[in-house]
């Protein structure tokens, strides 16, 4: 029953020692409690009725040992093992998403997320009131059999931020550097958007907010402080948000975000890197000036955007990855054009360290039947190499397969009558020159209808914030949140449908030739 059945935002890893070893994370109410109909109508009425319960975590965690074919749940971080309760309760916090996995050198699986203190009240997420710290855990993962290790120090949550009861830290990004070319190998990254004053408005850019970096030298057992790679952006800027942290073959450390520091101006995506193991960064740099950010029908030009014909929010934050030749690759979704309605995904890519960035290259393509390109969005890029031949893909959700037009077209969006979503992977051996393109989700007609998904109040579809993708060899793990099993009725009656907002996790294992 809804909300236990909702689930988003995924992320996934894969064990450089064996990439059959898999560990995926998302937004996973699972351990709430179910919604309770308080008016005996028979329908639900808003997150009065379906809340965040206080003290139940949402930060779900699966392993696979066969590649993706088949995946193990382990339930949320809080009580995967009882030394990870222990260890919940001794920081008196609780998970609360936004997940983000990685694995260092040695095959020590990372798990950066969000977190709220214990309270005697219900938190107001992304309402305000309530303070988001950031915690990481980390756990053991056998390199042969793939079993994740469930002993006395594995899962045990490490605060990472906490003790600021004005500030709320979002979109957290974590990396390990894997290099064993790298003078920092094995330290491991953090990057995310931390929010001070107003919270109540950080996602409508008037609040105070900087795109911050800590890092850990000791396998997570301890973290700096924070380095500021964005100026403070106060009342009257647009906001800074979405960053992602990577690592290059020497142990450069490189962090995109978008950002727009004159609400007035478009929104552009940055770059700062570091050569000494994040302890300084550069300025930003800038990857794209201008940036037609994807509009909203909800929320007007904000962070927080939904996709043409769909109430569901989006955004234009960028992806990244550093392909094994030091190739720094970064891509992202905007509208078409001034005054279009329609969103792509477009690439970048630098080959000097970020200095300098190739013109955005549009990866978007178009129905073969119906000429027309649909709405791509979310792209995470990812790169591998085998011998001497590196692949770059791209994972994006993409409504290119759908010919079923279940959606009225106005003026604004010319052809485009698109509605459901699938999951393409475009992907490149020759740096980006051309793309073999293939369809992810097991879906044979248009994709899903986002309609299945909800937000826990009911008031729209949520499909979360990004989905993800991770690569060895010539191995692509794709994840994404899928509402294919979630009912897509306007209705929100128990008596109807017992799937209501059902939204899932699905998983996807592809290759290329090299």
């Amino acid at each position: 029953r809804f909300p236990q059945t909702k689930q988003n935002e995924p992320s996934i890893a894969v064990n450089p020692l064996n990439s059959n070893n898999l560990v995926a994370g998302a937004n996973d109410e699972q351990a709430e409690p179910p919604c309770q109909d308080l008016n005996s109508n028979g329908s639900l009425s808003g997150l009065a009725e379906c809340p965040f319960a206080v003290n139940v975590g949402d930060s779900g965690v699966y392993v696979s040992t066969d590649g993706g074919a088949s995946w193990t749940d382990l339930g949320v971080l809080d009580t995967v093992t009882s030394a990870a309760a222990a260890g919940w309760a001794a920081i008196n916090h609780y998970s609360a998403g936004d997940p983000a996995v990685a694995f260092d050198s040695h095959g020590n699986a990372y798990y950066a997320t969000l977190a709220f203190p214990h309270s005697p009240a219900p938190p107001q997420i992304e309402q305000g009131g309530s303070a988001a710290d950031l915690v990481v855990v980390k756990a053991t993962i056998d390199s042969t059999t793939g079993t994740t290790g469930l002993g006395s120090t594995d899962w045990v949550p490490v605060l990472v931020t906490s003790g600021n009861p004005v500030r709320f830290d979002d979109k957290e990004n974590i990396w390990a550097d894997t290099s064993s070319d790298s003078p920092f190998q094995d330290n491991v990254y953090v990057s995310w958007s931390m929010f001070s004053s107003n919270v109540r408005s950080i996602f409508g850019g008037i609040a105070s907010d900087r795109i911050a970096i800590v890092r850990s030298e000791d396998g997570g057992a301890t973290w700096s402080n924070p380095v500021f790679l964005s100026r403070s952006c106060n009342i009257g800027c647009g906001g800074v948000q979405g960053s992602v942290v990577r690592t290059g073959p020497a142990g450069e450390v490189y962090v995109a975000w978008e950002e727009s520091l004159n609400r007035f101006a478009p929104n552009a995506i940055v770059f700062s890197k570091s050569l000494d193991g994040g302890i300084h960064f550069t300025r930003p740099i800038t990857v794209v000036s201008t940036l037609l950010d994807i509009p909203s029908p909800l929320n007007g030009a904000d962070f927080r955007d939904a996709t043409p014909k769909a109430g569901f929010r989006d955004n234009s934050f960028p992806s990244m990855t550093v392909a094994p030749n030091g190739t720094i690759y970064v891509s992202w979704a905007a509208r078409c054009a001034t005054g279009c309605a329609r969103t792509e995904v477009f690439l970048a890519k630098s080959t000097n360290g970020g200095d300098t960035w190739t013109a955005p290259a549009l990866l978007s393509k178009k129905d073969v039947a119906t000429g027309d390109p649909g709405d791509q969005f979310f792209p995470w890029v990812t790169a591998s190499q085998v011998g001497s031949t590196t692949a770059v893909s791209v994972v994006y959700y993409d409504r290119s397969y759908d010919n079923t037009g279940l959606a009225s077209c106005t003026a604004m969006c010319s052809t485009d009558n698109k509605r459901l979503i699938g999951v393409s992977v475009a992907t490149s051996v020759d740096g980006g020159a051309s793309w073999a393109y293939a369809r992810a989700d097991s879906n044979t007609d248009g994709g899903f209808d986002p309609a299945g998904s909800s937000t826990n109040g009911q008031g729209a579809q949520f499909m979360g914030d990004y989905i993800y993708a991770a690569s060895a060899g010539n191995h692509i793990f794709v994840v994404w949140t899928d509402a294919r099993n979630g009912f897509t009725g306007p209705e929100k009656s128990y008596a109807i449908s017992g799937s209501y907002g059902d939204s899932d996790i699905f998983s996807a294992h592809l290759t290329w030739g090299p």
